[in-house]
């Protein structure tokens, strides 16, 4: 197997803004798009208050596959990975335990990584992806039902955006609480954008990213490919 792709987003910002934020103890969010069905929840990737002038975040198509023993999960819940594989694009696994553990088989749908569901208990289900520390995070979440299949497509776009709110990674986040952007890394291993605390982001008239507000449905941006209005 190939080693994984790696991926980075630089993000710069003036002094003032950086002495701003970490003064009032903003935190920087992030996101990542998962194609999958439509009654998914996106989580937060990870977040941390480490940044300055110069910032990178990286992270590599590395992935895993796990279940949860709960079978709904609403707003603001923290997702419990209860059994989890590693997987890569074309995997299955094949739960067939009232555990929700299962096999993971490649052969399934191209592209994607799935799960089905072979016994009559539901759960829920979703994909981790290697970050730049070595572990693994949930990208989303999406209810398994009992004799029943997701496919689920990791895309490479990140939604970034800074916020004053304190949420741990893997906490489920339907709207967006603070101005954000989504960065679309396809075919480019890097991407440079800039944070300004008055002006927000700007990515130099770039093609590949798109300026969202506070409140904006990430179910709709992350989960569906359904792209609410840019500002």
């Amino acid at each position: 197997m190939s080693d994984p792709s790696p991926y980075q987003v630089n993000i710069t910002m003036l002094q003032d803004t950086a002495d701003t934020l970490c003064a009032q103890n903003y935190q920087l969010y992030a996101f990542k798009v998962v194609n999958g069905p439509s009654n998914g929840l996106p989580v937060v990737w990870f977040s941390t208050s480490t940044f300055g002038l110069s910032t990178a975040i990286t992270w590599s198509e590395s992935y895993r596959v796990f279940t949860s023993r709960s079978a709904t999960v609403g707003p603001n819940t923290k997702v419990l990975v209860d059994n989890d594989y590693d997987a890569a694009l074309g995997d299955l696994l094949t739960v067939n335990s009232p555990t929700g553990t299962g096999v993971v088989t490649d052969g399934g749908p191209a592209g994607a990584i799935s799960a089905t569901n072979i016994t009559s208990t539901a759960f829920s289900c979703g994909i981790s992806q290697l970050q730049s520390d070595g572990t693994y995070a949930p990208l989303a979440l999406f209810p398994l039902y009992g004799n029943m299949e997701d496919e689920m497509v990791p895309v490479e776009k990140v939604f970034l955006m800074f916020a004053s709110a304190t949420v741990d990674t893997g906490t489920v986040i339907e709207k967006s609480f603070g101005s954000g952007i989504m960065i679309d890394l396809t075919g480019a291993a890097t991407r440079s954008v800039s944070f300004d605390l008055n002006n927000g982001w700007s990515d130099s008239h770039g093609t590949w990213g798109t300026l969202y507000p506070p409140n904006t449905s990430l179910v709709q941006l992350l989960i569906n490919g359904e792209v609410p209005a840019g500002v």
